[in-house]
């Protein structure tokens, strides 16, 4: 039985919050992010598509793990260092097994909401392939030494530069960004 609640917690946890940061983002989708057309005017490839992302570089990464057990005894403090610039991010950290993860892929955006004056908010994803789990510690790496990566982000930032963006995987983490 509690592997089964392990199981249910593993599930639905990050469907849980991804439903949080979608409705978070019901009064964005109908912002305009392209001059010509809204988010209702695009076919649902292009809005998969995305638009493009700003150049960031991050610094530290905590990392919330879903299920009782990896909370206990897995990491969660990851050290990460990254960048993005032009759609493409690369970064490195100490994975929540204490190996030394690298990652790279794409980044897009899917909205992008001034919420004031000085805070705004972006809405987006990243793919790519990770490198430095071992085998079983993480889905897919006891069949190759690169392992997927999906994530779906969420980001807050002052005055177009400073922020925070939190990021959902298998578990959920935040970050620190300075934007560029």
């Amino acid at each position: 039985m509690k592997s089964c609640r392990n199981c249910i917690s593993v599930c639905l946890g990050p469907l849980f919050v991804l439903v949080l940061l979608l409705g978070a983002q019901h009064q964005a989708w109908g912002e305009e992010l392209d001059n010509n057309k809204t988010d209702h005017d695009k076919t649902f490839f292009e809005y998969l598509k995305g638009e493009p992302t700003d150049n960031q570089f991050f610094l530290g990464m905590a990392t919330f793990h879903f299920t009782t057990s990896s909370r206990e005894k897995d990491q969660w403090n990851n050290k990460l260092i990254g960048f993005q610039y032009k759609d493409f991010f690369a970064c490195t950290f100490e994975n929540s097994f204490y190996n030394q993860t690298w990652v790279a892929g794409i980044a897009r955006n899917f909205s992008k909401t001034q919420l004031s004056d000085n805070w705004d908010m972006t809405f987006g994803y990243r793919l790519g392939g990770a490198y430095g789990y071992k085998g079983g510690e993480a889905p897919f790496s006891s069949s190759s030494s690169i392992i997927p990566v999906v994530e779906i982000y969420n980001q807050y930032y002052f005055q177009k530069h400073f922020g925070v963006e939190l990021m959902i995987t298998t578990s959920l983490s935040a970050s620190l960004f300075y934007q560029f």
